[in-house]
């Protein structure tokens, strides 16, 4: 069962509002109590990226793994940290599409552990990886989507009994391909 409610009182929450979906993968804004302005993302991997980069930044929550490389980058010299924007601010935030209030709590096993908020549905799930976070942001996306699409007058699409399920089908149906290339 979910919980409810954010997590206020914690230096690294990042709120994610995805604004743009195109094949499968999301694009949007990322805001933190550390930025003055919204940092942008183009895809998934750029967000958990930027993410990663704040926590290294802020050294919170602490990474109890040295990550692996194929090549060597010059070491981040840990720099003090300021909180330059309002809390409550960064919390008003929406994405088109969804937003999401994410609290990594620990970074062990080379992966994050934590909560995140679906913050349209007042929705907390834990997450015990970033790619179970990515998966229940993906989840929770395809469900507004799904929604959305409940909206829309299907009438005019084929009945799902008449779509081919298979080749076989298909031939039965008059179609033109066998199941081993052109029908003869």
């Amino acid at each position: 069962m979910a919980e409810q409610g954010y997590y206020y009182e914690t230096s690294n929450l990042i709120v994610i509002c995805v604004d743009r979906e195109k094949n499968e993968d999301y694009s949007g804004r990322l805001y933190d109590c550390c930025s003055g302005e919204p940092v942008g993302f183009e895809n998934v991997l750029q967000m958990i990226k930027r993410m990663e980069e704040l926590y290294d930044v802020l050294d919170y929550p602490q990474a109890s793994t040295v990550g692996r490389c194929f090549i060597e980058k010059r070491k981040r010299i840990r720099r003090e940290v300021t909180r330059v924007t309002d809390r409550t601010r960064i919390l008003r935030q929406k994405g088109d599409l969804g937003t999401f209030v994410v609290r990594v709590q620990y970074r062990q096993n080379a992966t994050w552990q934590g909560q995140v908020t679906w913050a349209e549905r007042q929705e907390t799930q834990s997450f015990r990886s970033a790619l179970e976070l990515l998966k229940l942001i993906d989840n929770a996306l395809d469900a507004e989507e799904d929604n959305v699409n409940d909206d829309i007058d299907v009438s005019s699409h084929r009945a799902e009994a008449e779509i081919p399920r298979c080749v076989g089908e298909y031939e039965a149906g008059g179609g033109s391909l066998a199941a081993g290339g052109d029908k003869k």
